[in-house]
């Protein structure tokens, strides 16, 4: 079958049309078949578990590159309903929160699934702007924290929930771990207030006040469906900030070193 119209391109693949109601995602020759068939087995995990994700069909190869065929989600994303209807963000906020507490109730025993407590420790480790003293405390921190085997999607945010005709779809799973969920709220919570995500993502997209007002929605309603204490999300957000600087992402290093020596132990 020859791939079809080109419907996006990301820094590891690209998305064709396929078949009837499939796309592929074709990933550049230079992306590990390793990462590529983690992406496959996970995505595949979520989708069996029964949460609401493009169904994954098959891996494929095109000309010498690997691809994923998913189901065809046709929608428009959170984000992009925020952009066009700001006045629903308190609907918005909450419609995030439910889904991501949806997620949270399951759980992860799949030892090939990574630890999301090593990859925190892996970043902060490489955390080149991090001077020692802050390192040690962001690395204490995370030690003293629980380890978890709840399911955490690892990058929680407006852009990546498509609504559709037939209810609201989660995609990019690649970054799945297993762990402690209120250390992916607590990602989600940094990504909602201080993140710099690339050009057109969300924190482009929400104002300074438009996201704060978000963010604070989307903790309450999370925090009382999961019957948990603002506390329980927050005690992660120390070693949390001290990973995301360890992403090295452009424009964020300032914000969130201001957040870390502000951050409680």
């Amino acid at each position: 079958m020859e791939k079809g119209k080109l419907l996006g391109r990301g820094r590891q693949a690209e998305i064709y049309a396929w078949g009837e109601g499939e796309v592929v995602k074709l990933f550049y020759a230079s992306f590990s078949a390793g990462s590529i068939e983690h992406e496959y087995r996970v995505t595949r995990l979520v989708w069996k578990a029964g949460l609401p994700v493009p169904a994954v069909k098959e891996l494929i190869e095109i000309d010498g590159r690997t691809g994923i065929v998913y189901e065809r989600i046709e929608g428009t994303s959170l984000l992009g309903q925020l952009r066009s209807h700001p006045w629903k963000l308190t609907r918005i906020a909450r419609l995030l929160a439910e889904l991501h507490a949806e997620i949270h109730r399951h759980a992860l025993d799949d030892p090939g699934i990574p630890s999301l407590k090593d990859v925190l420790q892996n970043r902060i480790e490489r955390a080149k702007q991090l001077e020692g003293p802050l390192r040690e405390r962001a690395l204490e921190t995370l030690r003293r924290l629980p380890d978890g085997n709840g399911l955490c999607h690892g990058d929680f945010h407006p852009d990546n929930i498509i609504l559709t005709a037939s209810g609201p779809i989660v995609i990019d799973w690649p970054a799945v771990k297993r762990g402690d969920p209120f250390a992916d709220a607590a990602m989600t919570s940094l990504l909602l207030r201080a993140g710099s995500p690339p050009e057109g993502s969300v924190q482009k997209a929400l104002a300074n006040t438009v996201r704060l007002i978000v963010h604070q929605v989307y903790m309450q309603t999370y925090l009382r469906l999961r019957n948990a204490s603002a506390g329980e999300v927050m005690k992660w957000m120390l070693p949390v900030a001290a990973a995301r600087l360890g992403e090295n992402i452009p424009g964020e290093s300032a914000a969130l070193l201001r957040m870390i020596s502000r951050a409680p132990a």
